[in-house]
């Protein structure tokens, strides 16, 4: 998901997450499609980036963009994420994800 939305702006992301949510809380009360690719391309009709800013990948490819498969789904509930703290040992970069050489490739 990083690359399908590495040009959008912090506050696409932002209202991407936002709606991701609440497509998880209110989409089974209202009986919506919840596949992955279906949510997907429900957030991405509704949240438009600005016009000055050019589409991102994720908003021209939908729910086929190879990032969306990726995707785990469903999400898993706060209860069964890991633990930050185990994690503290790991080395950082161990858990960064490195976009060197990707910047400008379409």
């Amino acid at each position: 998901m990083a690359e399908a939305t590495e040009t959008a702006s912090p506050a696409l992301i932002r209202k991407f997450c936002e709606g991701l949510k609440r497509q998880i809380v209110i989409g089974p009360k209202l009986n919506l499609d919840m596949r992955r690719e279906a949510v997907v391309d429900r957030l991405i009709t509704t949240i438009q980036p600005h016009t000055d800013a050019g589409k991102p990948r994720l908003w021209s490819l939908g729910g086929n963009d190879h990032a969306v498969s990726q995707l785990p789904w469903p999400l898993s509930q706060s209860a069964e994420v890991a633990n930050c703290e185990d994690h503290a040992d790991a080395a950082p970069a161990a858990r960064v994800v490195s976009l060197a050489g990707k910047r400008g490739k379409k």
